[in-house]
Formats: C-alpha cells, sequence, structure tokens
C-alpha cells in the first residue's frame, strides 16, 4: 500500500571546517520533522551531516523515488546561503573557501537539484521547505549575499523559505530546541483539515508575532491541487470537542487547547460543542441567541476576560471571535449585535 508520500530530511548541524559554526538546534529540527512526517504517513529518507557526495546521492536517490509517489516533500535545516542568485545547502564537509567557482563546485550542493527533479514530476504535490537561511558562513567573501535568493516554483511544487528572501532565521545553540520557524511549522503541521497554504500561513503569522516583525517566513507556489496532512470527519471532530468539555472542569484550559488543536475561535468551539449536545437523544433544541448567550457566559464563567477590545485567558490574548445574537429590528429584518 502507497504512504502518504515520500520525504527527504536532510539536517546538517556539524561542520569540519572549524570556520563553519555547528547549529545544534538543527539537530532537532531534522529528528523531529522526521518523527512528525513518518506519523503523518510518510516515507522518509534521512540524511544526517552529510558530506558533499553522499548528499547528492541521497538526492538522486529520492528524485528516482518521486513517480512512485503522489506528494513530496524535502526538508533543509542547516547552513544555505545564494550565489549569483542561485541558492546552495552546505554539506558538512564543505571548506570554507575564498573563491566562488571552487566553492560551487568542489563544496556545495544546489538547490536547483531538487526543484527540477519536482519539475519533471509535475503531476505530483511537491513540497521544498527550506530552514536554511542562518547566518551565511561565507558572507566575508563577499560573493555570497545574507540569506537565499526566491525560487520560482515549477508547476505543481510549493517552496517555504523560513524568512524573506535576502534575510536570516533564528536557530538555536542548543540541541533541545527547534529553530523558531520549525518549531511552529511543527505544530501547525498536525492540525487537521488545513491546506498547505493555510499551514504556512499560521506559522508565518506565529514566528511574525514571536519575533516581532524581524523574521517573516516566504512562500512561492504554483501548487495544481488542494493538499491536506490530515483530514478529519467533521461529526468526529465535533464529538472531540463535546467529550473533552464535558469531561473536564477546567474549561478554560480545554479550550485553549481545542482552539491551538483545530485552529478555531473560542466561539466557533462552543457553536460546535452546543448543536452537537443539542442532536443528541434528549438535547433540547437552541437558537443562535441562546448559544451565542450560553457562549458568552461560558466564557466568562471560565476566566476569559475582555479589555482593550481584545479577549484574553490568565493575561494572554486568545481568538475568541465574535458573539451574535439575532434580535428582530424595527422592520421585521435581521438585526446583527456584537456583544
Amino acid at each position: 500500500m502507497l504512504k502518504c508520500g515520500i520525504a527527504l530530511v536532510i539536517s546538517n548541524y556539524e561542520y569540519d571546517d572549524i570556520n563553519i559554526n555547528n547549529l545544534p538546534s538543527c539537530k532537532k529540527d531534522g529528528q523531529d520533522m522526521d518523527n512528525v512526517l513518518q506519523n503523518l504517513g510518510f516515507d522518509t529518507l534521512v540524511a544526517n551531516n552529510l558530506n558533499r557526495e553522499e548528499l547528492l546521492e541521497q538526492i538522486v536517490e529520492f528524485i528516482e523515488l518521486l513517480p512512485l509517489y503522489q506528494v513530496a516533500l524535502c526538508y533543509y535545516s542547516g547552513h544555505g546561503l545564494q550565489i549569483d542568485g542561485k541558492n546552495y545547502v552546505v554539506p558538512s564537509d564543505a571548506k570554507f573557501v575564498n573563491n566562488k567557482a571552487i566553492l560551487i563546485n568542489m563544496s556545495l550542493v544546489e538547490v536547483d537539484l531538487i526543484v527540477d527533479g519536482f519539475k519533471e514530476n509535475s503531476q505530483n504535490t511537491n513540497l521544498l521547505i527550506l530552514d536554511a537561511c542562518r547566518t551565511n558562513p561565507f558572507l566575508s567573501k563577499g560573493f555570497a549575499p545574507k540569506g537565499l535568493a526566491e525560487i520560482n516554483a515549477g508547476a505543481g511544487t510549493l517552496i517555504s523559505y523560513a524568512t524573506s528572501p535576502n534575510d536570516v532565521s533564528i536557530g538555536y545553540n542548543s540541541e533541545e530546541i527547534n529553530s523558531l520557524f520549525t518549531k511552529h511549522f511543527i505544530k501547525n503541521i498536525v492540525k487537521p483539515n488545513l491546506r498547505i497554504e493555510e499551514i504556512f500561513k499560521l506559522t508565518r503569522i506565529d514566528v511574525e508575532t514571536e519575533t516581532d516583525g524581524n523574521q517573516i517566513p516566504w512562500e512561492s507556489t504554483s501548487l495544481k491541487q488542494d493538499f491536506f496532512f490530515i483530514k478529519e470527519d467533521n461529526e468526529i471532530i465535533n464529538n472531540n470537542i463535546y467529550k473533552a468539555i464535558s469531561n473536564f472542569k477546567d474549561n478554560g484550559k480545554v479550550l485553549i487547547k481545542l482552539s491551538e488543536k483545530y485552529s478555531f475561535t473560542i466561539t466557533e468551539i462552543y457553536l460546535r460543542y452546543y448543536h452537537y449536545k443539542m442532536n443528541l437523544p434528549g438535547g433540547i433544541y437552541l437558537g443562535d441567541t441562546e448559544i451565542y448567550g450560553l457562549a458568552l457566559k461560558n466564557v466568562l464563567e471560565n476566566g476569559f476576560y475582555y479589555k482593550n477590545y481584545r479577549w484574553y485567558y490568565k493575561g494572554k490574548p486568545v481568538k475568541m471571535g465574535e458573539f451574535l445574537h439575532r434580535v428582530p429590528s424595527t422592520d421585521n429584518k435581521p438585526l446583527v449585535v456584537m456583544i
């Protein structure tokens, strides 16, 4: 039986040349991406700290497998750079040399090798994720600007960058912490019923918020069909929401977790809860006015509060949504009133 897709997970975190900084957080990035992709049903090829020859061989194997799958994903975490508008990843045996041609031909691997492989399989959904824009080790040589250049995604391909073109992203000097982009991407990739574009949008918002706008992830896409990592039936989701709210006393924390898991506002969670409840045997019908009123009453009782035009829970802003009551107006048309 075919799996969800094929994935190549590359992480380079230890470099032979003492002039090239090691990137400890990339080790955790690669491990966690491999784990989450396997859990999502991908067959994975793992490439940790490969030298140039080994990495090229692994890329060739990955490209040869593409026709056997409908979805292909390549993830890279490590040093990356651009030279003359082309992007390169830096294998573990790269040498710190002051000659552009030698550097390209002996020490780097061109990202276009993967992009070209995707172009030859444009009937697939192809995803390239580059968390590769740490401080450029070759910046002092003068021929490698910071960050990566934007690549035009071929048909059927989405290319994601950890930050904007010609900019750098945040990693950490610890094997226990993910890079900022990968941390949020892994969190969002397991949310059900989100198109891949929505996952990257949420990741961009999360990273931009955490960095006060100093790092903004970027995508270039020419996908031809919708792709979801997880598809979950709405009836199952509503049942999970009903059980979670019914079975736990501290509904404030439960609502926050449900909101994070499904990317729903708190209001939508309560709407789903009450609609599910009233359709159970013996359930009592409630109109929209009553449901919104009960939802507002419940969030206030569970410690949520409204201040300076925002909703908060224990001092942190939350995605509350709107509370709407439909009441008759003088011309007998519904009037929407925000509470």
